[in-house]
This record gives structure tokens, C-alpha cells and sequence, in this order.
């Protein structure tokens, strides 16, 4: 029980950090898109 609830945890952590770096990457994209904006006007 004890190791399973760990492999579990170790998953959803691992599943939140690929999340988590999505999510940075997705922002860092969407500045780089204001600035590239901003850049041609």
C-alpha cells in the first residue's frame, strides 16, 4: 500500500511538473508574441 501510494504520488508530481512547464512555456511564448507585436508597430 505504502509503495504504491508513493509510485502515485511520484506520477502526479511528475504529471504537475510537465504542467508546470507547459504552462511557462505557453506564457514565455505569449510575451514573446506581445513583444514581437509590439516590435512591428
Amino acid at each position: 500500500m505504502c509503495s504504491s501510494f508513493f509510485f502515485y504520488y511520484k506520477k502526479k508530481r511528475n504529471a504537475m511538473r510537465l504542467f508546470y512547464l507547459a504552462e511557462t512555456k505557453r506564457k514565455e511564448k505569449q510575451e514573446n508574441d506581445c513583444l514581437n507585436l509590439y516590435f512591428i508597430f
